[in-house]
């Protein structure tokens, strides 16, 4: 497999791997990986969850095609390129150039000191729907964040 979409420790190359082997019927260390570059390639902006959706999907369509091939008893060297571009039902300009491929909601709780209206951060929740897991490894430590009084915000 080619692929042109960096990893930075986010985990997309094995998530690549993953998906492909799963439209094969094989394991993923079945499925060989050569990292390309951009001078062949535009695989967009690289980031994990977004990197996993787009490429992945690309990935995904690919190694049905291949399966398509190999059912059909075609042997040798098989060849298949997919691409894949996200359709939103309307342009989406916030968070430009990254578009949300998730959701979550956020609670805060606070506590405020009526007479001087300070403001104190006591508890921080976070929750996303993490969609599809194709590496369950990389979503450890990421589905729940919790920051509770005490404990450093992130700068």
């Amino acid at each position: 497999m080619d692929c042109s979409s960096a990893d930075l420790g986010e985990g997309n190359l094995s998530a690549f791997q993953q998906i492909a082997a799963s439209g094969l019927g094989c394991a993923a260390h079945d499925i060989g990986l050569d990292i390309g570059t951009t001078d062949n390639t535009n695989s967009w902006s690289t980031n994990a969850s977004r990197s996993v959706v787009v490429t992945g999907n690309a990935v995904a369509k690919a190694a049905r095609q291949l399966a398509v091939r190999i059912d059909a008893g075609e042997n040798g060297v098989l060849e298949e390129t997919a691409h894949f571009a996200p359709d939103f039902p309307e342009k989406l300009t916030l968070g430009a150039p990254h578009v949300g491929y998730s959701y979550g909601i956020q609670a805060v709780r606070i506590a405020l000191d009526t007479a001087t209206a300070n403001v104190t951060i006591e508890e921080v929740e976070t929750w996303l729907d993490a969609g599809t897991v194709i590496n369950p490894d990389g979503v450890t430590g990421r589905s729940k964040a919790v920051w509770r009084r005490g404990w450093a915000l992130p700068e």
